[in-house]
């Protein structure tokens, strides 16, 4: 009876913690601003809806396209999926279903197109803490530490803000939070049926990003120690690789649309193109300006230290450790279910480390493109924390959890202080003057606070505008309703404007560092005692 009673209490807490999560989220995803790579992710999913209209919906594809052009007075013009661009070379698992749900609720306005993404992409975040919070109590068999590590996960400020707007490596880090979820129970339990469920997300992930395809590759690699340990029969093993890749192949080409023309050659293309992603531009790290394909080894792990809360990189590291002392003094226990899992995870953590660090890739705008890694420090965190509880006198335990609680709690306010921005987020190990050593603001995000602003409290019907910043301010302000969005002009000379507007990012040493004397700031956005966007208004 006592035992039916937790269980109860238990199905409601998570109930209410869940819920809580989702709340916090649709009420907040109209709060972001649109990033600058947004218009471009939402084209890519318009392309794929064209190829695929026209190859297996002709009629009602060509209908669509002439009635919008009769409403709108616009020819209907869409890129060719197999053409030039370079959106081609990205899968489409998220961006063609979104922009399906955006066409079949009829959202044509610009705002709303873009608020309804932000709230996807929150929504499949969303789905993926439930599917780490199963993943951890696989790994622990305990639901409170699986709660634990989706409360680290939701209050690491980066990636709770990205988790509206960056429907790249958000969405790409939540499907690869569901290809290690199925790979575990995979590796725990090996079937037909685990087989085809590692096999679909595993896919998923691929078809997200290329990049995805590090977590078959060490599934094997695991599985493969596994029987090697085990001495599984091996005629038996090599038929479950070989089903695995089957059926991995399968999933990648039924759900990536450009590899149908020609499977092996376009994903060896794409996989080519996007594993050093040719887009050559400069990014400010510890107060110089570099090249993206010339970045320092100490970016990667610079990055990581600096923009994630210090407590969760000091438990990593103690989770490293114990993972360490578990397998050289625990011999009964080295090679238990436990260690396959925890292995698999650090081998994808290291491998892809390496391959960023020692073999040369593309990296800007901090270190967004390899935010799915953090699942993997996340993991450890956890398994640090985890295991110092285990350690402790019990008479430290309360004063271990209440440190936990109150780190919970300076976080939390953290983000509810500078909501929406918690994408800037620096620890104290980054300095007060960050922003002279490290890029802030690259996506834009800042602007629409600023704009809004400006709306609201300077009464005119036509503001001039001249960005100081290297941002394009006609992506930055379509989050802005139509009616407003009228008001804004963008001058090309700052001599020609009565706004003035920054949000401090450049690829080089601006051209403009401050406006001239007859303008002042009227509006100020100021975290941590840095400015991340400042509005000058002309003195008359």
């Amino acid at each position: 009876m006592k035992k039916l009673f937790n269980l109860k209490i238990k199905n409601i807490f998570l109930v209410v913690f869940f819920s809580t999560i989702f709340f916090t989220g649709i009420t907040s995803f109209k709060d972001y601003g649109v990033s600058s790579d947004e218009p471009n992710s939402r084209l890519k999913g318009l392309v794929t809806a064209n190829y695929l209209g026209e190859k297996f919906f002709p009629t009602i594809t060509d209908n669509y396209k002439k009635n919008f052009s009769l409403d709108t007075n616009k020819d209907y013009k869409i890129d060719n999926l197999h053409g030039e661009a370079k959106i081609k070379y990205y899968g489409v698992v998220f961006e063609f279903p979104a922009f399906l749900i955006e066409r079949i609720f009829k959202v044509n306005e610009k705002h709303k197109q873009y608020q309804l993404k932000h709230f996807l992409t929150f929504s499949v975040f969303f789905l993926s803490l439930i599917s780490f919070y199963k993943l951890l109590n696989l790994r622990f068999q305990n639901w409170i530490v699986g709660i634990l590590g989706v409360t680290v996960l939701v209050l690491s400020p980066r990636i709770f803000a990205n988790s509206f707007y960056n429907n790249k490596d958000i969405i790409f880090l939540s499907f690869f939070i569901f290809s290690i979820h199925a790979s575990l129970i995979f590796i725990d339990k090996p079937s037909f049926k685990t087989l085809i469920f590692s096999s679909l997300f595993c896919a998923l992930a691929i078809d997200v990003r290329v990049i995805g395809i590090i977590t078959p590759f060490i599934l094997l690699t695991t599985l493969s120690i596994k029987q090697f340990v085990y001495n599984e029969k091996i005629r038996s093993f090599f038929i479950l690789v070989a089903q695995y890749l089957f059926f991995l192949f399968l999933f990648v080409i039924i759900f990536w649309p450009y590899l149908w023309s020609n499977p092996i050659n376009n994903f060896i293309e794409a996989y080519t193109i996007m594993s050093k992603y040719p887009h050559i531009t400069h990014t400010l790290f510890l107060g110089e300006y570099v090249l993206s394909s010339e970045i320092p080894k100490i970016y990667l792990l610079t990055w990581i230290v600096v923009t994630t809360p210090f407590v969760y990189i000091l438990f990593f590291f103690i989770g490293l450790l114990f993972f360490l002392l578990n397998f050289t003094i625990k011999k009964k226990e080295r090679f238990n279910q436990n260690f396959f899992k925890d292995f698999f995870c650090l081998t994808i953590l290291f491998s892809v480390s390496f391959i960023i660090i020692f073999l040369g890739s593309t990296l800007f705008a901090g270190w967004r493109h390899l935010y799915f890694l953090y699942v993997v420090i996340i993991y450890f965190s956890i398994f640090g924390i985890y295991q110092t509880y285990l350690l402790i006198n019990k008479s430290y335990k309360k004063y271990f959890v209440c440190f936990i609680i109150i780190t919970f709690i300076f976080i939390s306010n953290w983000m509810i202080v500078n909501h929406p921005h918690q994408y800037v987020y620096f620890n104290f190990l980054a300095g007060k003057k960050f922003d002279k050593k490290f890029d802030m603001d690259y996506w834009g995000l800042s602007y629409k606070e600023n704009l809004e602003f400006l709306i609201k409290n300077e009464k005119k019907e036509l503001f001039k505008i001249f960005n100081l910043s290297q941002n394009k301010m006609y992506i930055h302000s379509i989050i802005l309703p139509r009616e407003d969005l009228k008001k804004l002009k963008f001058v090309e000379n700052p001599l020609d404007a009565d706004y003035l507007i920054t949000n401090y990012f450049y690829e080089k040493k601006p051209k403009y560092y401050f406006p001239e004397n007859n303008f002042r700031v009227i509006n100020d956005i100021i975290i941590d005692g840095v400015s991340i966007n400042t509005l000058y208004k002309k003195i008359k």
